[in-house]
């Protein structure tokens, strides 16, 4: 099954005027599996997740800047990598599963989908913060698990926030986040510091 990093403008005329060239641009991106692109943003809403699909490339949000074909998931390490991972987890919330067949091909809503569905839930609208938590995070985290640590999005997409993360603690977190839920401000201040 393969898989497309979708790399996109946030500003384009800012990337134009040099960022790029010196490898700070400021980029969103995009993980495309099975003809699905999936993305990260944040809102204020407590109860959603801030993950969405997308057709590829067509992000309305941002400006199509270029692709990273980085081929087919390996099937049998990625099998066995969250077979061993889910036999980690505590027994009330890991679904009984037979013991994985390495020989089998992946099933994008039976291998797939599980992953995607578990970082829906640990990438929640409200916990999107630009320099410490962004769409770039959430797609190398994706690539990471999809490719058992063998793969990650390209240095370049997220250079800028990684810069600016060494600033995150004195930047108004009212500049960095899209806002915090009434009741969860304490919860985001403390993902904030373990980010850091």
């Amino acid at each position: 099954m393969k898989v497309i990093i979708n790399v996109y403008d946030v500003q384009p005329s800012c990337n134009q005027k040099g960022a790029d060239f010196f490898g700070v641009g400021i980029y969103h991106s995009g993980i495309e599996i099975n003809g699905q692109e999936w993305s990260f943003g944040g809102n204020t809403m407590v109860r959603t997740t801030g993950v969405y699909p997308t057709y590829p490339r067509e992000n309305a949000n941002f400006y199509y800047k270029t692709s990273v074909d980085l081929g087919d998931i390996p099937a049998k390490e990625f099998i066995q990598a969250e077979a061993d991972r889910r036999s980690k987890l505590p027994t009330q919330s890991s679904p009984s599963r037979a013991a994985p067949n390495s020989s089998r091909s992946l099933n994008y809503y039976v291998d797939i989908m599980p992953v995607i569905e578990e970082l829906k839930d640990k990438y929640r609208a409200y916990t999107y913060h630009m320099l410490c938590n962004n769409c770039n995070h959430f797609s190398d985290e994706l690539l990471r698990r999809l490719f058992v640590n063998h793969r990650s999005l390209p240095g370049y997409v997220n250079r800028a926030a990684w810069f600016g993360s060494f600033f995150a603690s004195v930047v108004p977190f009212r500049y960095v986040t899209v806002g915090t839920p009434e009741g969860k401000e304490a919860e985001v201040e403390a993902r904030v510091k373990g980010w850091l």
